[in-house]
């Protein structure tokens, strides 16, 4: 016998119990386990339309006469058409089904080396969370799954005389719930010369922040975002729809306190809280100044010496960059050089963090 665990052999001569067995059916008709639902269209050697009895095994029989391994891919000359059928649910693949006859005759040899286990080498979504970085992007990609010589890749699939390698993967978002309700870009690299399935979409503000249903799919153009195309043919990645969200570019705020002793006593410190905002809004929030010492590189281990400031309100304008917003000088007592002492700030507002800087020596004038 040589089936073993869904794979057929491919040295071997098939039977029609072999197939019976990777397929799961009770059939004995040839004809009927070609025609079978249950052919996984993933698997390189299977039953395809190709007018020959007994084709060459040295050639890419497996393509078939169309070049789509097998497979009932629908194309589109226009992009709207594509994201219309998109939209509407058309998405999946189907098979090429043999007929028998001439033109698509039935051959039970056609499963030597047939892998019932096959898998779309475009595998899943890597997140579905994003959120536009400082350039105006975000990067979309999907894993590529790892697959053995019997599984067919989007190299083998032709559309026309062009494999699909030679096609740059894309993303559709359409339903968007914010100001854009679609928007689509491509890869700048074509499927066969990128390292990964990755998409980065350029040219986004803050308008495309909101939810969306994303569906990939090929183009045999690149196209920048929402970009034309007077020609080329556009084909569904044949994944399922899926919900993503887009966050817009958060204010990065940064409020820190920076100081050094002021005499050489050390039993005074100069000190100031610096702010910068990059985001395009304004923020406002409370900290907190304090003092402490330690002996270890680990803080949370740190001494309170003294606290320096308490609930201060403060505004960080959009645009500002490291500008004062308090300045003091704290009398202290207790200095030791055996101790490293530095200055904590601690904001009181949401998603953010405490800052610490060692604080300066003193230096005669």
């Amino acid at each position: 016998m040589s089936y073993n665990n869904g794979k057929i052999s491919e040295t071997d001569p098939v039977s029609i119990t072999d197939v019976r067995s990777a397929l799961g059916s009770p059939s004995g008709d040839v004809g009927q386990l070609c025609a079978s639902t249950a052919v996984n269209m993933w698997a390189k050697y299977k039953p395809v339309a190709l007018a020959e009895i007994v084709p060459l095994r040295s050639v890419a029989w497996w393509r078939g006469t169309s070049g789509k391994c097998g497979m009932d891919i629908a194309t589109y000359n226009n992009l709207t058409s594509l994201f219309t059928a998109l939209s509407g649910g058309l998405h999946a693949w189907g098979r090429e089904m043999v007929t028998g006859g001439a033109t698509a005759p039935y051959r039970l040899a056609d499963f030597r080396g047939y892998n019932h286990n096959a898998v779309n080498p475009v595998g899943d979504i890597g997140g579905t969370s994003y959120t536009i970085d400082s350039t105006g992007s975000i990067t979309v990609a999907f894993d590529i799954e790892a697959v053995g010589s019997d599984n067919i890749t989007l190299y083998d699939i032709a559309i026309g005389n062009t494999s699909l390698s030679e096609f740059y993967l894309g993303v559709y978002c359409y339903g968007g719930t914010g100001s854009v309700s679609s928007f689509y870009c491509t890869s700048t690299q074509k499927v066969g010369s990128a390292t990964s399935l990755t998409i980065k979409v350029e040219g986004l503000t803050n308008s495309y922040a909101g939810s969306y249903t994303l569906v990939p799919f090929f183009s045999s153009v690149p196209l920048s975002l929402n970009g034309s195309a007077s020609a080329g043919v556009f084909l569904s990645a044949n994944k399922s729809p899926v919900g993503i969200t887009i966050g817009a570019t958060g204010s990065l705020v940064y409020l820190y306190a920076m100081g050094n002793w002021a005499n050489e006593p050390h039993t005074s410190v100069e000190w100031s809280v610096l702010a910068t905002n990059e985001g395009t809004s304004s923020y406002s929030f409370t900290y907190s100044v304090y003092l402490y010492r330690r002996t270890t590189e680990d803080y949370a281990a740190g001494e309170l010496v003294k606290t320096f400031l308490l609930n201060q309100s403060v505004t960080v304008s959009a645009g500002e960059r490291d500008t004062t917003k308090y300045s003091e000088t704290t009398s202290v007592s207790g200095y030791s050089q055996e101790y490293e002492y530095y200055l904590a700030l601690t904001p009181t507002a949401a998603q953010t963090v405490t800052t610490y800087y060692p604080l300066e020596d003193y230096y005669p004038e």
